[in-house]
């Protein structure tokens, strides 16, 4: 028996995998999760328990109008643990990118981003994020210039 394998999307929506095919979070209610396939030209839908954990389908998956790709599973992930190493260390990029890609299959190299891609994810995970003040203008430190004179604005 297959298991259900969790992922997240570039954007952070969940994802599933199963059976050769990756599904992302279509609707959720308080019982169950429906998932659709990440094709979305295909009609594939399943329905999960809201627990991941529990490895239980609600809903069996649908037939797809197309083939798995086992190898997709791998290039999901490890851009996953990539964005997560990010967040959670202060390692060099090109460490970051080589340690995560020791484990990664051969077969499936050619579905993967650019390191140079990679790397730009990583350097904008890492990158401060510029907050607002309430009234929607910038913060006072952006409104100085280096020698703390005004900013035309």
């Amino acid at each position: 028996m297959n298991d259900i394998k969790s992922l997240s999307s570039s954007k952070g929506i969940p994802m599933i995998y199963y059976d050769g095919y990756i599904y992302t979070l279509c609707r959720m209610t308080d019982e169950k999760m429906i998932f659709q396939c990440e094709d979305r030209d295909c009609k594939g839908r399943c329905q999960c328990h809201t627990n991941l954990k529990m490895n239980i389908f609600v809903q069996q998956p649908s037939n797809h109008s197309h083939v798995s790709d086992p190898n997709r599973y791998h290039t999901v992930k490890i851009k996953n643990d990539i964005k997560q190493r990010a967040d959670t260390t202060d390692e060099k990029t090109s460490i970051t990118i080589h340690d995560a890609m020791r484990t990664f299959s051969l077969n499936a190299v050619n579905l993967l981003p650019t390191d140079e891609t990679l790397a730009k994810t990583i350097r904008r995970r890492r990158r401060p994020s510029i907050l607002l003040d309430p009234s929607s203008r910038l913060p006072q430190s952006l409104r100085l210039t280096g020698r703390d004179e005004s900013f035309a604005l």
